[in-house]
């Protein structure tokens, strides 16, 4: 299982961004991407040139839309939803996401703790009777400084919430990308897994398989074993001894443009809580039942924060 770096949340000027799908997937290559979802507002009609685009720039396309809508935006991926976005509200949000589902798309609520109201209507997710368990994942990061917006904040702990309440939720990342941004403060990644070549089919059921974790300039290399198995993320643990191993490399790239240091390895849950500071962790021991995932702390540009997450690895012993 390969890790690829990936962003799942772009704009073009089909819909509320400023570049065309050829300078989309040109500032991709720019950033290092293995894979871009195409996610314009309520329109899939840049795909085509994108996918072009990047067939040519070697990058893969996966097709998508946001659902943009009065009370919460939802990107849908893989191009699959027969779903008309118009017809999402409150009362029905939950069956148009199982037939997305049904169809073949992973389904992902977006920056789900922005403000919204009447200064960007949709932005704050206010679909009251939501189902979170039906999503494939939630934005726990979007845009820029994952530790010193407040949104993100609050969307880290909206999905812890939803973990310890029981439902199984993967963790992304969404840079609801609209424009070139050189030189924009530190920004994340999403990090698919995927074995062998990386298609625009991997990226959607590796999100729908909860295969991701989330980063500011960190590469994590887990390994986690238990019963002679080895796990992916996201997986069901039925051993209650396991062994596990996590590895945080920087991106030299990253790391020089942001002065990105780490501090620690914590794996945290309802399972399983510890630490281990510097960039290597190593624990061979007991769970307990629940659920827990991987975080890297570190410094930008001077600054605490979190440097990387994970989806968890669930437990059922």
């Amino acid at each position: 299982m390969k890790y690829y770096k990936c962003e799942l949340h772009t704009h073009t000027l089909w819909s509320d961004g400023i570049m065309t799908p050829e300078e989309l997937v040109a500032n991709a290559v720019k950033r290092g991407y293995a894979g871009i979802a195409t996610t314009d507002h309520n329109t899939r009609f840049a795909y085509p040139r994108i996918k072009a685009a990047g067939d040519k720039a070697g990058i893969t396309v996966t097709e998508g839309m946001e659902w943009t809508t009065f009370y919460g935006h939802i990107t849908v991926l893989g191009g699959k939803s027969p779903v008309d976005w118009r017809e999402v509200n409150p009362d029905n949000v939950n069956a148009m996401i199982e037939r997305a589902k049904a169809a073949g798309d992973a389904v992902v609520l977006c920056h789900p703790t922005r403000i919204g109201g009447a200064i960007c209507c949709g932005c704050h997710n206010d679909f009251d009777a939501l189902d979170y368990g039906r999503l494939s994942g939630i934005e726990v990061w979007s845009h820029f400084n994952q530790n010193r917006d407040a949104a993100n904040r609050q969307a880290e702990t909206l999905w812890k919430e939803r973990l310890d309440a029981g439902e199984r939720i993967a963790a992304v990342y969404g840079y609801d990308w609209h424009c070139p941004d050189e030189g924009c403060p530190p920004y994340s990644a999403t990090y698919l897994g995927a074995e062998g070549e990386l298609t625009a089919r991997k990226m959607v059921e590796a999100v729908k398989a909860g295969r991701t974790y989330i980063s500011s300039g960190v590469e994590l290399e887990i390994s986690l074993t238990a019963g002679g198995r080895k796990y992916e993320l996201s997986e069901v643990i039925t051993e209650n001894e396991v062994e596990l191993s996590v590895k945080a490399v920087l991106n030299p790239d990253y790391a020089k443009e942001y002065d990105v240091e780490i501090n620690a390895i914590t794996v945290t849950g309802s399972a399983l809580d510890i630490k281990a500071d510097g960039s290597e962790l190593y624990y061979s021991g007991k769970t307990d039942k629940g659920y827990f995932y991987i975080k890297v702390s570190g410094r930008i540009n001077g600054e605490n924060t979190e440097l990387a997450l994970t989806s968890p690895y669930y437990t059922e012993v």
